[in-house]
């Protein structure tokens, strides 16, 4: 039986411990980052809605979880 990468990659992002980051910015540059962690080898495990930041209507922040 051939091995997997996809599941090897699995198996290795499973082991790897949960963090949560906080990303700021425009909505668009939210959007490119989140795009980005999912082509990495990180899992995005979840995303919290976009929050407008107090003084600004142009910045963003969102709160992921990652692995």
């Amino acid at each position: 039986m051939k091995n997997n990468p996809k599941l090897e990659r699995e198996e290795q992002i499973t082991n790897i411990p949960k963090l949560k980051i906080r990303v700021q910015g425009t909505k668009e540059d939210i959007e490119w980052f989140n795009h980005f962690l999912e082509k990495s080898y990180v899992k995005i495990i979840s995303t919290s809605p976009m929050f407008s930041n107090k003084g600004t209507v142009r910045y963003f922040r969102e709160y992921i979880d990652v692995r």
